[in-house]
């Protein structure tokens, strides 16, 4: 009864599925075969050296630490003589040559040029005696 006309039918066609493009990698490309290659090389090497290895025990070491008593009185005398003739005083010329006299053996040069005025006879001193 109705007939379809060849324009209808080519107008009406489906439309083309495009394919997906898919990337398929496959054993024969360089870059697989050299990974292939480090792989067998680092498992290889890997066995080698487990079975070549030195066997080797773990040791416990025990450090003994001894108490030592060490002698300090020769620093603690030291100490106080030299805080001792340090700090005692009179406020006289002679006393205090005689201080320091006393202290050049504790003290190195240029300590002694920086204590040569830290105490004079022309301080406060004076005036009381």
């Amino acid at each position: 009864m109705f007939k379809k006309n060849k324009k209808q039918t080519e107008t009406i066609k489906e439309p083309k599925e495009k394919k997906v493009r898919t990337v398929k990698v496959g054993t024969h490309k360089k870059t697989v075969i050299a990974l292939w290659v480090v792989l067998i090389a680092s498992v290889s090497f890997g066995v080698y050296k487990n079975f070549t290895a030195i066997d080797q025990h773990t040791t416990h070491e025990k450090e003994i630490i001894e108490l030592r008593l060490q002698d300090t009185t020769g620093i603690e005398n030291f100490v106080k003589n030299f805080a001792k003739s340090y700090y005692t005083w009179n406020n006289s010329k002679e006393a205090i040559e005689a201080r320091m006299q006393a202290i050049s053996g504790y003290l190195t040069k240029e300590l002694q040029d920086l204590n040569v005025d830290t105490i004079r006879t022309d301080c406060c001193g004076q005036a009381f005696l």
